[in-house]
């Protein structure tokens, strides 16, 4: 810890230094105003400053200012107590050196004291993010899980309303993962859906949500689409998960698509909307991507779905 003398105190520099040696491992000496305002804003090390309250150039309140960001110790050094409103502490001129030394001591145990609180702090605030990050990250894939979904659901919805922008809403299930998992055993299957995640977020946006629904199902959220471009999307990742290199049998997955209308103006119905159009995906035979737009059209619920041609991909 280094002190830094200014001021007409500058004039008891050696005999300060030598009284406070056992105290401070350096003891520097300003030589006019700006020597000192720098030191104070480029050194570190310095914690303790020894000033008169005026001095040529520049007073106690500039010195202040140098160290706003960061913990300094001020010590006054002035005939009388007396309005003192810009220091830690007060010595009183002629200076003991027995109380100089007194109160710099108590200057480097409050500053210990404050950094070990500090210290401390930060070690709860990057628990406290940790914690926050186990809280809504799913441990197998790394991607959120359905509790940070839900709550990015809920502010996505919201602002998709009062913004008057689409939102979409993709549910993935990856198809016959349980025979996948009863046939080449669940470490295997870890990897599958590890891999899912893997092509989910390289093929999103940025500003897109991908999240673990839960067990073999993986929720989408995209901001400003509309119901083509979300079922677009869909249909790509349907694609990307076929074309996947995958070891033991290929990968398939279904997808349902919902999006927002004026009619859908709730998280809750969002959801519910691309889950029945995941359900009706799986009910014409699985691999398929359905927008939930098409679930009550008057047609054959087949032109409900979109299977893009796909080379070297079987249904």
């Amino acid at each position: 810890m280094t002190i830094l003398i200014v001021g007409q105190a500058t004039g008891s520099a050696e005999r300060f230094r030598e009284a406070l040696r056992p105290v401070a491992e350096v003891v520097i000496v300003a030589n006019d105003a700006q020597d000192a305002l720098r030191m104070i804003r480029d050194r570190q090390d310095v914690r303790i400053v020894i000033a008169d309250k005026e001095w040529p150039g520049a007073d106690g309140p500039e010195l202040l200012e140098g160290a706003e960001h960061r913990r300094v110790h001020f010590i006054q050094i002035a005939g009388r107590p007396t309005g003192i409103v810009w220091a830690d502490d007060f010595v009183a001129e002629p200076v003991d050196l027995g109380e100089l030394v007194a109160r710099v001591k108590i200057a480097r145990r409050l500053l210990d004291a404050q950094d070990e609180l500090e210290r401390v702090r930060g070690e709860l605030q990057d628990q406290n993010d940790q914690l926050a990050e186990l809280a809504t990250t799913d441990g197998l894939t790394g991607l959120k899980n359905h509790r940070a979904f839900r709550a990015s659901l809920e502010a996505a919805v919201s602002f998709a309303n009062r913004k008057g922008m689409p939102l979409s809403l993709i549910m993935l299930d990856v198809d016959h993962f349980k025979l996948y998992n009863d046939t080449f055993g669940h470490p295997s299957g870890d990897e599958v859906l590890i891999a899912v995640a893997r092509i989910l977020r390289q093929s999103v946006r940025e500003h897109d949500l991908v999240a673990r629904y839960g067990g073999e199902e993986f929720v989408l959220l995209l901001p400003a689409t509309d119901a083509e471009s979300g079922l677009l999307v869909a249909e790509r990742l349907r694609c990307d998960i076929a074309a996947g290199p995958w070891t033991n049998r290929q990968i398939r997955a279904s997808l349902g698509v919902a999006t927002t209308r004026p009619r859908i103006a709730t998280p809750a119905e969002l959801v519910r909307l691309a889950d029945r159009a995941l359900y009706r995906a799986k009910a014409l035979g699985r691999d398929q991507t359905v927008h939930a737009d098409d679930l009550d059209a008057p047609e054959d619920i087949k032109q409900g779905a979109m299977t893009l041609p796909f080379p070297g991909v079987g249904s």
